[in-house]
């Protein structure tokens, strides 16, 4: 998720991917400024505009970022798509991580694999190899 937090080095910050990062940022870490003082810059993007910027992200501007800063992006959603407290952000991030995985000709993981192999069942990860 920490790797989610960044802007790809390579890239300027301005388009689809930073609304992406920001989803992530704000449904992962808790701020420590009073909801009244936010600066409007730390709003929490809207389910539409997350999926309208991953839409954007995919169709004009994937091909010019390093796979490495994607898979961060995949992952991130892909943690926010099965465990997010709020189903209806867990929803849209769902949907942007199978967006993102398809989109590369890859079949999204399933919740039992997923959540097998980040708890580390070395037996079950042996088995799928």
């Amino acid at each position: 998720m920490l790797a989610a937090f960044r802007n790809c080095d390579t890239m300027n910050s301005n388009g689809p991917h930073k609304v992406l990062i920001r989803g992530i940022r704000m449904l992962t870490i808790k701020s420590s400024f009073p909801k009244n003082k936010l600066p409007s810059g730390f709003v929490l993007p809207q389910p539409n505009d997350i999926l309208d910027a991953c839409n954007n992200f995919i169709n004009k501007y994937w091909d010019r970022f390093p796979m490495h800063f994607v898979t961060h992006l995949i992952h991130a959603a892909e943690v926010l798509g099965f465990h997010h407290p709020d189903h209806n952000y867990r929803d849209v991030w769902r949907r942007v991580y199978v967006d993102m995985v398809t989109s590369i000709h890859l079949m999204p993981e399933p919740y039992d694999v997923f959540d097998k192999r980040l708890l580390g069942d070395v037996d079950f990860i042996k088995s799928k190899l």
